[in-house]
């Protein structure tokens, strides 16, 4: 009786390396395929069931970040750093309640289109919204110093709060990326509760160093830390669009 050789897990992955790199087609620009599901579901199909629930988030980012600056107008710059990345966490957790409450999510696996690219390109739509959202609450923090003959700086606000948002975002898809799916759930809800917990602490400490640390760091430190958080946060979201489906294939 001849025996059946089984090819071992890691000549399996050989021979799938040895017929992709064979394959005469090539990936295609990450942003391209961005272009092409916009152009193919839209923005209104990427938000679709959610839309509520994602201006719900950032108008109540708007309104606590407001609360925060005038309530602790002494502490500007901490206030924007520990807020900064307020608009995001809502805006994920809220469309991500609204998508199990409603079932959309159902809806999705129904589609042609992945949704873990649905996902992805939402996380990065947070992002972009994030900085919009920042970049008025930062607007609004130097009209009311200035009012209020408080010595702040608008260009560090922005660096300041920009920083905080990146580093943010690319942990939380660190974390996406890391965690397998059966347990991605509770892993992501414990990084938000840590953050969410640490902001209020320091937001309601005040802690006179942080906001003297933040207020006499280089301005090229900041945005070059911004900067690379920025750009880490855009390889993952390129992973998170590509990564094979054994990888938490749905973060909602």
């Amino acid at each position: 009786m001849n025996k059946i050789n089984i090819p071992t897990p890691e000549e399996k992955r050989r021979s799938i390396d040895f017929i992709v790199n064979q394959s005469p087609e090539k990936s295609k620009p990450f942003f391209h395929e961005i272009g092409n599901l916009l152009r193919s579901i839209g923005v209104r199909g990427l938000f679709f069931g959610v839309g509520d629930a994602a201006f719900l988030a950032v108008t109540a980012a708007l309104i606590i970040g407001a609360f925060f600056i005038v309530g602790i107008e002494k502490a500007m710059y901490s206030v924007m750093f520990f807020t900064s990345p307020l608009t995001y966490i809502l805006l994920y957790s809220l469309t991500m309640w609204k998508e199990n409450l409603t079932g959309t999510l159902e809806l999705h696996k129904t589609l042609r289109i992945s949704t873990r690219h649905i996902t992805a390109v939402r996380m990065l739509f947070f992002g972009g919204i994030s900085v919009a959202v920042n970049g008025v609450v930062s607007l609004f923090a130097f009209h009311h110093a200035k009012k209020h003959e408080i010595t702040v700086s608008f260009f560090r606000l922005l660096e300041i709060s920009f920083c905080s948002l990146f580093i943010f975002a690319a942990i939380l898809l660190f974390v996406m990326l890391k965690t397998q799916s059966r347990a991605s759930t509770r892993n992501i809800c414990i990084f938000l509760s840590v953050w969410v917990i640490s902001g209020a602490v320091g937001l309601i400490q005040t802690i006179p160093a942080f906001d003297i640390f933040l207020r006499t760091l280089p301005a090229f430190s900041l945005t070059g830390v911004a900067v690379i958080f920025a750009i880490l946060f855009i390889f993952e979201s390129k992973i998170y669009f590509r990564r094979n489906s054994r990888i938490i294939s749905n973060a909602f």
